[in-house]
């Protein structure tokens, strides 16, 4: 046997041992991410073209813990059609430049559930600069948007109440006053065209209060 083959088998048994070295570090990390309740963490080893996925990682996905082998084409096709491709373009950009990766994004479940998630990695080197592992978290934040928008909406809300106080604490006319209720219902539902009919003082005719969004025959 040559020296160069004497050589290049040691480079493989050293290669060997550094690949499953570097998946037992990555159970480690992973054990300590799953200390975070709630929080996925996720890690791909580049050498192994393995990916390893915390308790977490499954309950957000939708799967019983270890009921399924990770990997990283069934991870990617679970992103929503709509994130597909930025999603993608992203993960290859932080793969291969060695970019940190941060996005949310939709993502389906087996069930059809749909949830969001916001998805934190970085990618790591070894000693020589090869870039050898990603690792990151995985949030469910569905929740928190929900809640974010159902705030938002209620801020919208009361704003408007003001407006409609204001407009009657400045003795504003009943046109005017009538006119901004409407409109505020129509911005609170798309696409619905509304009207206000008032009694006359008798109590026995309708008449005409506001109807911004209707034609000119209408009013």
């Amino acid at each position: 046997m040559s020296r160069a083959e004497v050589a290049g088998g040691v480079l493989h048994v050293r290669q060997g041992r550094a690949i499953e070295a570097d998946k037992q570090k990555g159970g480690q990390r992973l054990a300590r991410a799953t200390k975070a309740v709630g929080v996925g963490g996720w890690e791909y080893g580049m050498l192994t073209r393995t990916l390893e996925w915390n308790e977490a990682m499954f309950a957000i996905h939708g799967h019983e813990p270890g009921s399924l082998q990770p990997s990283f084409v069934a991870w990617a096709a679970s992103v929503v059609p709509a994130d597909a491709g930025v999603v993608a373009a992203a993960m290859d950009r932080s793969i291969s430049q060695g970019l940190p990766f941060d996005a949310s994004f939709g993502i389906a479940r087996p069930n059809g559930e749909i949830r969001v998630v916001k998805v934190q990695a970085a990618v790591h080197a070894d000693a020589s600069g090869c870039l050898v592992r990603m690792s990151g978290t995985c949030l469910d934040v569905t929740e928190a948007l929900q809640d974010q928008a159902a705030l938002q909406a209620r801020n919208r809300e009361i704003a408007q109440h003001n407006q409609v106080l204001e407009l009657i604490s400045r003795d504003s006319s009943l046109p005017q006053v009538l006119d901004v209720l409407v409109r505020q219902v129509q911005t609170l539902h798309p696409g619905m065209l509304c009207s206000i009919l008032l009694l006359d003082a008798e109590g026995r005719h309708l008449l005409h209060g506001a109807a911004p969004s209707l034609s000119d025959a209408f009013n």
